[in-house]
């Protein structure tokens, strides 16, 4: 009976198991790590502009100047108050397929369509 249940397709089962098994665990181990990396660099990013914002010394806003200068990763969109986009041009770094003709002109009202951004309807 033992001999039975242990044939080749039950050991071919059990290897498929472990191997989505071990897939998963990496994936949500993966995927934590690039968040707080993701999360780090966005700090950095948010102090620099707050230092820029508050500091006189040219040393400082030179430094905050390369840090934002050199951001190729995160993506930027540009803002007012009332989290509406500033225009067509003050975003960086998105995926250029997935903003074209993102940005329209409706009732001389500019808006943004948000599920380009956001990848869902408001």
């Amino acid at each position: 009976m033992v001999r039975q249940f242990l044939n080749w397709r039950t050991a071919l089962a059990f290897v498929a198991i472990a191997i989505v098994t071990g897939t998963i665990f990496y994936s949500n181990y993966l995927s934590k790590k690039i968040a707080a990396d993701e999360r780090k660099k966005v700090n950095v990013w948010v102090q620099s502009l707050k230092t820029r914002s508050t500091s006189t010394d040219p040393s400082a806003i030179e430094l905050t100047n390369i840090i934002t200068s050199e951001n190729k990763e995160i993506p930027i969109i540009g803002t007012d108050e009332k989290d509406n986009p500033l225009g067509p041009n003050d975003y960086s770094n998105l995926d250029s397929n997935s903003n074209s003709n993102s940005y329209n002109n409706s009732n001389s009202n500019l808006r943004w369509n948000k599920e380009c951004v956001y990848g869902f309807k408001h």
